[in-house]
């Protein structure tokens, strides 16, 4: 069974059915919970475009105010799931990262040796689903362990 469990957050409809199978699944095998939550930094670069690579200090400004609020937030997530985990007698370890979810979240799993990752999925049809970010199919497709997905 899964001892190591990494659960990946953001606090959307699906992360909090994702929280609820991980706890679950911490209880059933007895396992090591953590939590990771990761600030999307290259979103943020892109939607302030190349007019702000002349001003680097600005850019770096915004970057900066952008990581200190999506911390704030992330923060706040983070110790909601872990209060819901010690309610559930499961003890979760929360961290916060900032760069591509999908790296950061495949980063950890392999610099830890997880033995599981769990992430919740949006279903999204048509050009949505072309254009949309796709995390859990790049964390699965990299993945060095098991990885389940909630819908």
């Amino acid at each position: 069974m899964f001892k190591k469990i990494l659960l990946a957050t953001n606090g959307s409809e699906t992360s909090k059915k994702a929280e609820e199978y991980a706890i679950n699944l911490a209880k059933m095998s007895n396992g090591q919970l953590t939590a990771l939550y990761v600030v999307d930094i290259p979103q943020w670069e892109d939607r302030i475009g190349s007019d702000w690579q002349s001003s680097s200090k600005a850019r770096e400004q915004f970057l900066s105010y952008v990581n200190e609020e999506s911390q704030k937030e992330a923060n706040q997530i983070l110790k909601n799931f872990k209060t819901k985990a010690e309610k559930e007698g499961i003890l979760a370890e929360i961290k916060f990262r900032a760069g591509t979810p999908y790296k950061e979240i495949i980063r950890e799993a392999r610099d830890n040796n997880f033995d599981v990752i769990i992430l919740g999925s949006r279903r999204l049809k048509g050009l949505a689903k072309m254009w949309s970010d796709k995390i859990a199919e790049k964390v699965i497709r990299e993945a060095p362990c098991s990885v389940i997905v909630i819908r």
